[in-house]
């Protein structure tokens, strides 16, 4: 490089650090309070002003007035070695404190404060000790940051309100900064929450409750990974869902994204226990999910003594070790295979009694889930089993969409016969709602106005018989 060259260099450098000289504010003395604050005005969101700490004792006010709410970001920089410590004052529209930082000569001091009103905010910039002058300037960077469209967002009150499947941005930004934000179901089903594009610096926590504001469970994940919070619920209603650091001091202005999903593919949910297990039949084809970690499926149908069945559990996804456990109708347990990851299961058993039976499906470790539907079968020797019946029982088959329905059910009956047809639709609980005479392959009920919950969906004809539940 020529001396020339260098020069130049120094020369456009030096036009640089002037220009920024130039373009920074400097303070109005008096400035001492309040009342003679210096007023600072944003340009592109951001100013720079330039202060004395001059006489001893002296303090400097600054009153900054924004439109909107936003995110304060408050860097003071350039302290002379004069000075052991100077203080930094964050003050409310009101003038009471909200936040402070302390910084050594040499050391820069930061502060991060979310505002949620317009107005006018003040900083108080004073030597901690009162009795510590400099000539020198301080550098005050005043950033106002209105990326976060959601805040304040911060309490279960404040929860903004998202639709499923919307993706939406939020910040963690500001010591203990929590965003709430909340959806509505009107069903049972599965929540899944994913925040991706997790800042670097940020090991990010998801937390669900329900609409008592009563915590169901929460996951984590280490700094700048992504988390995931999968949620099986069985009440319609309102989910709060808390975005937040694990570690309340951890800060960036970064935008994360928040998507909410909601699964409701699994029609017999929620089946968890003895007492909600779903009514099956032998020869009926189920199709159900272990989606969320834990999640355990109970299933109940009735059996005659001497009766052989087999259990059939296939479609099993790659990450599930599935397990079944075959119960008495006093809970007792009779008999429990289990297969490896991805497997299907399959064992024959003899029933000792004419009475009710619990299947109970789960993942065998139960500690990982799937939104992949398995299917499952009890056969006996009613059940159509060679490939030629099969394929003609298919087109004898009831076929009712959309499943999940919320206004109009369709319903398709294929060959099945006409004669003395009927159509009648249930509740869980068997209570009769719908009931009416076929008379062509295809036909339309609205159920708009039907109980929320699982139908089913039943027909009848002489000495045939078929239910279909769906999720309404």
């Amino acid at each position: 490089m020529t001396s020339k060259t260098l020069q130049t260099i120094i020369n456009i450098w030096a036009l640089i650090t002037l220009s920024l000289i130039l373009q920074a504010q400097t303070e109005s003395e008096p400035n001492d309070l309040f009342s003679q604050a210096t007023n600072l005005t944003l340009n592109n969101s951001t100013v720079t002003v330039q202060g004395h700490i001059n006489p001893a004792g002296d303090a400097d006010y600054y009153a900054i007035n924004v439109p909107s709410r936003g995110l304060f970001i408050l860097d003071l920089n350039n302290i002379a070695p004069e000075f052991g410590w100077v203080e930094m004052n964050f003050f409310d529209t009101t003038q009471n404190l909200l936040d402070d930082e302390s910084a050594a000569s040499g050391d820069p001091a930061r502060i991060y404060q979310r505002v949620c009103e317009p107005g006018t905010y003040y900083i108080q910039i004073k030597d901690s000790w009162g009795n510590d002058t400099s000539p020198e300037p301080y550098n005050l960077t005043i950033t106002f940051d209105t990326q976060d469209v959601y805040e304040c967002n911060n309490t279960f009150a404040e929860a903004n309100s998202i639709a499923i499947g919307e993706t939406v941005q939020g910040q963690i930004a500001g010591e203990g900064d929590e965003d709430f934000f909340k959806v509505e179901v009107d069903r049972a089903g599965v929540l899944v929450a994913n925040v991706n594009d997790v800042p670097s610096n940020i090991r990010m926590r998801i937390d669900i409750y329900n609409e008592g504001q009563e915590q169901i469970e929460y996951n984590t994940e280490q700094e700048g990974v992504p988390v995931e919070l999968i949620t099986q619920v069985c009440d319609p209603g309102i989910y709060f869902f808390k975005i937040s650091s694990v570690y309340n001091n951890d800060v960036s202005v970064d935008l994360y994204n928040l998507t909410i999903n909601f699964d409701t593919q699994d029609v017999y949910e929620c089946n968890n226990s003895f007492l909600e297990a779903t009514p099956i039949a032998t020869c009926e084809n189920i199709a159900a999910a272990i989606y969320d970690r834990g999640d355990v499926d109970y299933f109940v149908f009735n059996g005659i003594a001497n009766q052989e069945i087999t259990i059939e559990l296939t479609n099993v996804a790659p990450g599930i070790s599935p397990e079944i456990r075959l119960y008495n109708q006093i809970q007792n347990e009779l008999k429990d295979r289990y297969s490896s990851y991805g497997q299907a299961l399959s064992f024959s058993y003899i029933l000792p009694a004419t009475e009710q039976y619990y299947l109970r499906v789960r993942e065998n470790g139960n500690n990982s889930g799937d939104s992949q539907l398995y299917n499952l079968i009890i056969r006996d020797n009613s059940c159509l089993t060679t490939t030629a019946i099969n394929e003609v029982d298919l087109k004898r088959e009831l076929i009712a969409y959309p499943n999940p329905v919320q206004d109009e059910l369709n319903l398709n009956l294929g060959e099945l016969p006409l004669d003395n047809a009927a159509i009648n639709i249930y509740n869980a609980l068997g209570k009769l709602l719908y009931t009416n005479k076929v008379l062509s392959q295809s036909i339309s009920i609205n159920v708009s106005d039907f109980p929320k919950g699982v139908l089913l969906v039943e027909y009848t004809s002489n000495n045939l018989s078929t239910i279909k539940r769906i999720k309404h």
